[in-house]
C-alpha cells in the first residue's frame, strides 16, 4: 500500500483518539496521557499490519580532501624522505583550534613500480625499482580533490608528461633536501663500424657519464679476445662527470672480428663493457654469371653488379675461383661451374633450383608476404609493387632452410585452387656451399618497371637481392666462434642473452651442423650456476645463435662456450659483472624543471593555506552523512508491547473511573 494511504489511514485513527479523550472536563492531564498511550498502539497495530521501511538520513558538514601523491622508487632513498613525510602528514592530520571535528581527509597514493593506496603512515618503503607516475587511466586517481601534492624527485620512467587528471585541482610537490647520491657509470657506444674494408682501421664513439667519490681516473680499453688493442686513461676529479672519446682499433685481416669495449675506476667499483662485430671484407668480391644462353635477365644482373663497387665480374676463364655464381639456368655444365665456388663462397639461384626435374606455375597476381615482423627487405620489396613474374619455380622447403620471403599467387586457369603461399626467397646450404634461391623467372620485368618510375639505384630490386648475397659473404670469410653478451649492461634479475657466433664451415654443412653442439656453462667463486648444452642452429641465416640464460645475482661472472664439431673443440671463455639494478639511483637530484611544469613549490605557508582551505571552504558546506534503515515487522515482541500499551490504558481508565 502506498505511504499515503498508510498515513491518512493513521491519522484518521488518531484524531478519532484525540476527539474520544478530549471531551472529558476532568482529568485533562490523565486524558492526554491515555490519548497518546491509545495512539501509540494504534500506529504500532498498523505498522505491523503494513510493515513499511522507515529511512533516516543524517547531515554532515563535508570534510576537505588532499591527495599525497608519494613516489617509493629506490631513488628517493637518496633523499632521507622519511621524517619530512611524516611531518607532513601530521601537520594535515592534526585538529584544528581544538576542534577534532575540522580534520581534513587525508589519503596516500604511492606509486612506483604499480599504483597503490597506503593505509600505514609510520612506514615506507622506498624500494621500487621503476618510477611510473600514474595516469589519467588509473582508477585510485583523485576526480574533483581540493589538492594534491606531489612528493617525488621527479625523475620518472614516463616518456610524456602524465597531467590529465591533475587538471582542475591545486597541485604541488615538495622540494627534497639532503640529497646523498651515489656512485654509477652509464656509457653508450654512439657509433661503430659494423663492416670495413681490410687496410682500414676500425673507430667506435663512446660517450659515458655518472659520479664518483673518489679522484681516481677511468680505464678505458679495447681488445680483441686477450689481445690489447686501445688503452686510455681520462681523468676526472670526484662528483658528477661527463665525457667522450673515440677507440680506434687496428686493421685487420678479412672476416668477423669480436671486439670487447670496458671502462672501469676501481675505488668506486664501477665497471661497463660492451662486445661488438666488425666485419673485416677483402675489397671487392668477385662475382660470374652463369646463363645456358644469352638473355635480359643476364643483362639487367650484369648492370646492377656493375654498379656497385663492391662487386668484381669475372670473365668466362676455367678454373678460376669465385665468391659467388650467379645461375640463371642449371644444366650440366652449370653443375660443373659450381665447383668455381670458393670454400667460404655462395650460390645463387635466379629462377631455378639445383636439381633437373624442375616445375613451375604461372601465376596472374602477386604479392611479397613477409615471415619475419622485423624484416625489413619484405617491406621494402613490397613498396615496389612488384609486377608477377613470369613463372616461379615451385620449391619444397627443407628443414635446413631459412624462408626469408613468402609470395602469395593465383592462376585464373587453376578455378579449383585459391590463392598459394610459394616460397620466393631463402637461404640454405647445397653441396657443401651457402646458398640463396630466389624462385622467380624473368627477374628483368621486377628490375625493369620499378626502375621506369622511381629511377632510384637503392630500391633495385636486384640490388637488394645482391645486398644479401654479399652480407653472406661476409658471414662466411671468419673461421672463428664468438661468444659473448647481448646487452653491454647486465641487472640482477633480468635475463641473460647472449650471441654465440658459429664459423661458416658449420652453417654450410648440414651434416656438420646436425651433428655440432654446444656446452656453455656459467660459474662463479661458489661454482657452477648454470651448465647447459644444446645443438648449434643457424636460425637467422646469419651465424648467429641467440642463447637466453635466467637471471643471475649480483657478481662477477665466468663464461664459457665450447663448439663441439667434426672431432674439434672451439672454446671461448670471458667474463661478464652482472650489477645491482642500480638505474634509479642514476640521477643528478630532484628534477624540478619536470616538476615545476606541473605543480607549485611547496612551503610552510602554502602547507598552511592547502589545510585551511581544504577545512574552511569545505565545512560551510554539507553533505548527505549516515543513512539509517530499519523495517517493522511482525513479532512478538511487537505484539506484547501492543498488549502492553492497551492494558496500561485500561488500567488507568478504571482508576480514575473514566468507563463510568
Amino acid at each position: 500500500m502506498p505511504t499515503f494511504a498508510i498515513a491518512c489511514i493513521s491519522a484518521f485513527i488518531i484524531i478519532i483518539c484525540a476527539m474520544y479523550y478530549l471531551r472529558f472536563s476532568t482529568h485533562k492531564h490523565t486524558a492526554i496521557f491515555l490519548f497518546i498511550i491509545r495512539s501509540a498502539a494504534v500506529l504500532l497495530l498498523v505498522s505491523v499490519f503494513f510493515e513499511p521501511v522507515i529511512k533516516l538520513y543524517t547531515l554532515e558538514h563535508d570534510r576537505g580532501k588532499i591527495t599525497i601523491m608519494l613516489d617509493v622508487s629506490k631513488s628517493m632513498g637518496l633523499f632521507r624522505p622519511d621524517s619530512l613525510v611524516k611531518k607532513m602528514l601530521a601537520a594535515l592530520s592534526s585538529p584544528s583550534n581544538g576542534a577534532s571535528r575540522k580534520i581534513p581527509k587525508v589519503r596516500v597514493l604511492c606509486f612506483g613500480d604499480s599504483l597503490r593506496m597506503a593505509h600505514e603512515f609510520s612506514h615506507f618503503a622506498f624500494s621500487d625499482c621503476q618510477s611510473y607516475f600514474p595516469s589519467s587511466a588509473s582508477k585510485e586517481l583523485p576526480g574533483s580533490d581540493n589538492s594534491i601534492i606531489i612528493i617525488s624527485d621527479g625523475n620518472w620512467s614516463n616518456p610524456t608528461l602524465p597531467d590529465a587528471f591533475i587538471q582542475g585541482n591545486y597541485c604541488f610537490y615538495l622540494p627534497l633536501d639532503n640529497f646523498s647520491p651515489k656512485s654509477f657509470l652509464r656509457a653508450e657506444c654512439i657509433s661503430f663500424q659494423s663492416q670495413i674494408k681490410h687496410d682500414s682501421a676500425c673507430f667506435a664513439s663512446m660517450a659515458f657519464h655518472g659520479f664518483k667519490k673518489s679522484n681516481a681516473p677511468l680505464e678505458i680499453t679495447a681488445s680483441e679476445g686477450s689481445k690489447k688493442l686501445f688503452a686510455k686513461v681520462v681523468k676526472s676529479d670526484s662528483g658528477y662527470f661527463s665525457d667522450t672519446s673515440v677507440i680506434r682499433f687496428p686493421p685487420a685481416g678479412p672476416g668477423r672480428h669480436c671486439y670487447s669495449i670496458k671502462i672501469r675506476e676501481t675505488p668506486d667499483s664501477l665497471y661497463w663493457q660492451m662486445h661488438f662485430l666488425c666485419q673485416v671484407v677483402p675489397g671487392a668480391f668477385k662475382a660470374y654469371i652463369y646463363c645456358a644462353e644469352p638473355s635480359m635477365n643476364k643483362r639487367f644482373l650484369s648492370i646492377a653488379l656493375a654498379g656497385n663497387t663492391q662487386w668484381e665480374i669475372c670473365k668466362a676463364t676455367n678454373g678460376a675461383k669465385t665468391d659467388a655464381l650467379f645461375f640463371l639456368d642449371w644444366d650440366d655444365k652449370a653443375r660443373k661451374e659450381f665447383l668455381r665456388i670458393k670454400p667460404s663462397g655462395i650460390a645463387v639461384f635466379i629462377g631455378c633450383l639445383p636439381k633437373k626435374n624442375q616445375s613451375y606455375i604461372t601465376p596472374d597476381s602477386f604479392g611479397i608476404i613477409a615471415l619475419h615482423p622485423e624484416d625489413t627487405l619484405a617491406t621494402s620489396l613490397a613498396r615496389m609493387n612488384l609486377p608477377p613474374p613470369s613463372q616461379i619455380a615451385i620449391y619444397s622447403p627443407q628443414s635446413s632452410d631459412y624462408l626469408m620471403i613468402n609470395c602469395i599467387t593465383k592462376n585464373k586457369k587453376d578455378k579449383s585452387r585459391n590463392y598459394d603461399s610459394l616460397p620466393f626467397l631463402l637461404t640454405t646450404n647445397f653441396d657443401n656451399r651457402s646458398a640463396l634461391i630466389l624462385t622467380a623467372r624473368d627477374i628483368w620485368k621486377m628490375e625493369f618497371l620499378p626502375l621506369s618510375v622511381t629511377e632510384n639505384e637503392t630500391s633495385s630490386f636486384l640490388f637488394n637481392i645482391t645486398e644479401i648475397a654479399r652480407s653472406r659473404l661476409c658471414s662466411g670469410l671468419n673461421r672463428d666462434f664468438f661468444a659473448y653478451p647481448a646487452n653491454p649492461e647486465i641487472y640482477e634479475g633480468d635475463s641473460c642473452m647472449f650471441e654465440l657466433v658459429l664459423p661458416p664451415e658449420i652453417v654450410q654443412a648440414d651434416a656438420l651442423l646436425s651433428k655440432s653442439t654446444i656446452n656453455f656453462s656459467v660459474s662463479n667463486n661458489s661454482g657452477k650456476l648454470t651448465d647447459t648444452t644444446f645443438i648449434a642452429q643457424d636460425f637467422n641465416a646469419s651465424g648467429i645463435q641467440m642463447l637466453r640464460l635466467r637471471p643471475f645475482q649480483a657478481g662477477t661472472m665466468i663464461y664459457k662456450a665450447i663448439l663441439k664439431t667434426g672431432g674439434n673443440n672451439l672454446v671461448v671463455i670471458d667474463t661478464m659483472i652482472v650489477g645491482k639494478n642500480d638505474l634509479e639511483f642514476s640521477i643528478a637530484g630532484q628534477n624540478t624543471s619536470l616538476l615545476n611544469q606541473l605543480a607549485i613549490p611547496l612551503d610552510s605557508t602554502e602547507l598552511k593555506k592547502i589545510r585551511a582551505a581544504a577545512i574552511g571552504e569545505t565545512f560551510k558546506k554539507k553533505q548527505p552523512g549516515e543513512t539509517l534503515t530499519f523495517q517493522i515487522r511482525q513479532s512478538w515482541p511487537v505484539l506484547a508491547l501492543i498488549i502492553l500499551l492497551f492494558v496500561i490504558e485500561w488500567i488507568v481508565r478504571k482508576k480514575i473511573g473514566l468507563d463510568q
